[in-house]
């Protein structure tokens, strides 16, 4: 789903049609968050940065670092809290005067426009999402359907029989009709010692918000966007340190356990005194001691690619068996790959299979192409993950993070993708922005100053020929170019492998075929045979040893022939020293090379596999034009209405013998002068008798309705219609059900009919 797709871009062409009209007009979102300009050196200081991004660049561009405006600095040391909205007012008059417009002279056309812009929605976490403006709820259950069964579920949950139905998602409209008379205090007040619980429960908003006082906010779908960075990280969080027992960070202890007293529910979970101390049962998340060292160390060996993630294993201490010092990206990446492969295993099924839901649901909602049927279907499952999770963790798991989850698929549906939505880009960005503080007495006068030198630079560097731009600067480990054979940099000293001859060949081979000069040689022996390589490993072995005669014959001729290991692919797996690898820390053993060996052991069993399909697919093609053979003589038999002639029956019977079909077996009491009752029972799997009639045949070629029953069916009179709606095997335009058979003969599948005891003669 594009970003003019999404229903807030429509939403705002609708409304607004004179400014969609013109495609430079601006759609900005605006982001902030607080930060300690002195990273680990104090932790009290916040500076507040609130920064603007534009959608109508280019999806890779737009959250670039460079395409990021800081448009305000709160300074600190205190965040602002409920008074961001008297710093913010500057912004707020800015973006009033871009929705009338501003003229911009367009260097392109050579002419003066009315460039308008407006803003979309905000980016923050949660704590800022209250400061701007919004309100917390809670509960699962309200969101399911009247009719889920979870809903009468009281042992499950909190006790009771949730009847509550959803809470009304309230609109822009609406909120700015309740807080017209909203008076806003500004300042810091003392802090009350003691609040009642009435006060809170009956005090939704704190403040009228700044934004209302643009023309367009109301009329937004969405106003405020909730952060998927924080709230998976919080979520992932939640589950590590439930699930490990990691002091401060588990929801499950003492105080849980009493909840679940208080609530009178779970009894087998309730604290259990024994000699004097107080024992915590296990739950169905609690994971035994060595189930916990088997969890860490998995994570703990973790090979990763570069720039994957960081060092997960240095956050991992196999001794405590605590899991600490994870960025919020690491736990993207653990939430969404990781963790399902750590928990393999672990865990019981059920809480198992949450949690991988859970892990699933993330992943969805994080793709970077989305489909709004999918997202609706997202908003309708996380529900039922949501009442599985609550199903076995304790409620005290279900903060108001793990509650905002549910919301995440409907934002996703309304507002697009969500890498155009989370912090991850600003974050990295307020990283660039305390790099910017040389003096610790005034860091805010540091990054407004590096601020414009910066954007000075960069306008600079595009009028120097031999300047190259921050955006097309060399990334890290990309400084090795070389297209024979990937290097690296070593991480240890050089080792000496003693290899065997047939190991030795192996690494032979494994370089020759990641060779790019033996690429045109394999590519030119293949258009020969107008075959892939791997059908027959064998000729491609040889392929790549002639390969290699003529790399060297090539080399002794152009060039002297040299002994540094530098110089070509071979010498860097086979050195002067023959039976000898010297590497370099890059994982090379002789374990992952006898695995190479291993390989073409398989080639025969594959070769032979090769074949035996290869005259499998001779016998079906035989089929299929027996097959069509036989459907041209009935289309030809059905164009003519006529009886059915010999000359059918015997093609038909040819064709069954030539597909050596066998004749269906016929029950003992059949003859020539009576037929045998019998039971119909349901052709799709039911087992229920839907009538009952007189088996007629079981010949092949026996014709019902025009046409032959074939193999594996039989003709039967209907009698007795036991279940008169059930459908056919066989419908026609006549008849499509029991019912409509009555009297009349049917095709019907041969084991689903049932010989009926034998009548007497009187009968």
């Amino acid at each position: 789903m594009e970003r003019s797709d999404i229903p807030a871009w429509e939403t705002i062409d609708k409304k607004w049609p004179e400014f969609s009209m013109d495609p430079r007009n601006l759609r900005l979102c605006l982001a902030t968050d607080g930060f300690n300009p002195f990273s680990n050196l104090s932790s009290r200081y916040s500076c507040w940065s609130v920064m603007l991004v534009t959608y109508n660049l280019p999806p890779w561009l737009c959250m670039k670092k460079e395409n990021i405006m800081l448009t305000l600095l709160i300074p600190g040391p205190r965040q602002p809290g409920n008074d961001i909205d008297v710093y913010l007012q500057p912004l707020v008059e800015d973006l009033q005067q871009l929705w009338k417009g501003i003229q911009v002279y367009d260097i392109v056309g050579n002419t003066h426009f009315n460039l308008r812009s407006i803003l979309m929605w905000t980016i923050n976490d949660f704590p800022a999402y209250g400061n701007l403006a919004g309100c917390t709820t809670k509960g699962h259950r309200r969101f399911l359907s009247r009719a889920h069964p979870y809903r009468r579920k009281k042992a499950w949950f909190d006790g009771r029989i949730e009847e509550e139905l959803p809470p009304k998602i309230a609109t822009g409209s609406a909120i700015y009709a309740q807080l017209q008379n909203f008076d806003n205090c500004w300042g810091k007040r003392e802090k009350k010692k003691s609040k009642s619980h009435k006060d809170l429960s009956n005090q939704r908003w704190k403040k009228r918000s700044i934004f209302f006082d643009l023309p367009y906010w109301k009329e937004l779908p969405i106003r405020h966007n909730l952060d998927v960075m924080h709230v998976e990280k919080n979520v992932c969080e939640s589950i590590i340190g439930t699930l490990l027992d990691i002091n401060g960070k588990s929801k499950d202890g003492v105080n849980a356990r009493k909840d679940l007293q208080l609530l009178k529910i779970r009894p087998d979970l309730y604290l259990q005194d024994c000699g004097g101390r107080t024992y915590l049962p296990p739950a169905p998340h609690t994971l035994l001691k060595s189930e916990k060292k088997i969890f860490c160390s998995r994570l703990y060996k973790l090979k990763l690619p570069d720039g994957y993630s960081s060092n997960i294993s240095k956050c991992v201490s196999l001794d405590e068996c605590k899991v600490m010092g994870l960025k919020s990206h690491d736990y993207h990446v653990l939430m969404q790959q990781l963790l399902p492969v750590v928990l393999r295993g672990l865990l019981p099924k059920g809480p198992r299979h949450a949690i991988y839901r859970l892990c699933s649901y993330f992943n969805r909602l994080c793709q970077r192409i989305i489909d709004r049927e999918v997202m609706l279907d997202l908003e309708k499952e996380v529900v039922d993950i949501l009442c599985l999770l609550e199903r076995y963790f304790p409620p005290s798991f279900f903060d108001i993070m793990t509650h905002l989850v549910i919301h995440l698929g409907r934002e996703a549906c309304i507002c697009g993708p969500v890498q155009f939505r989370w912090m991850y880009p600003f974050e990295r960005y307020m990283k660039v922005l305390k790099g910017y503080v040389r003096n610790k007495a005034r860091p805010e006068g540091c990054i407004a100053a590096c601020y414009l030198a910066d954007e000075c630079v960069d306008f600079s560097n595009k009028y120097f020929k031999q300047s190259v731009e921050v955006v097309n600067s060399q990334q890290r480990n990309e400084e090795y170019q070389n297209d024979v054979i990937l290097e690296g940099r070593p991480i240890s000293s050089g080792t000496s492998v003693e290899l065997f001859d047939d190991v030795l060949e192996n690494a032979h081979r494994y370089v020759l075929f990641n060779t790019s000069e033996v690429e045109p040689f394999i590519e030119q022996e293949t258009r020969k045979r107008f075959q892939s390589t791997l059908e027959d490993s064998y000729r491609t072995i040889s392929i790549v040893v002639e390969a290699k005669e003529r790399i060297e014959q090539t080399e002794a001729e152009t060039t002297v022939s040299t002994t540094n290991v530098v110089d070509d692919a071979l010498s860097k797996v086979l050195v002067p020293d023959r039976g000898h690898v010297r590497g370099f820390g890059f994982g090379v053993t002789r374990s992952k090379l006898s695995l190479l060996s291993q390989q073409y052991h398989k080639y025969k069993v594959l070769e032979k596999e090769y074949l035996k399909m290869k005259e499998e697919m001779v016998e079906m093609k035989t089929m299929k034009d027996e097959m069509i053979e036989m459907k041209a003589l009935m289309l030809s038999y059905l164009k003519k209405q006529t009886e059915p002639s010999e000359e059918l029956s015997n093609a038909t019977a040819s064709v069954l013998k030539r597909l050596n079909i066998p004749p269906m077996p016929s029950p003992s009491s059949i003859n020539n002068n009576s037929q045998t009752k019998c039971k119909l029972l349901d052709w799709y799997g039911s087992g229920e008798i839907v009538a009952e009639g007189r088996w007629s045949s079981n010949d092949p070629t026996a014709m019902v309705h025009h046409i032959p029953i074939g193999p594996h069916a039989i003709r039967v009179w209907i009698d007795v219609a036991k279940k008169p709606n059930a459908y056919l095997w066989r419908p026609t335009s006549e008849m499509t059900c029991i019912e409509e058979a009555l009297g009349s003969t049917v095709a019907w599948p041969s084991d689903k009919v049932n010989e009926m005891e034998s009548s007497s003669p009187e009968d």
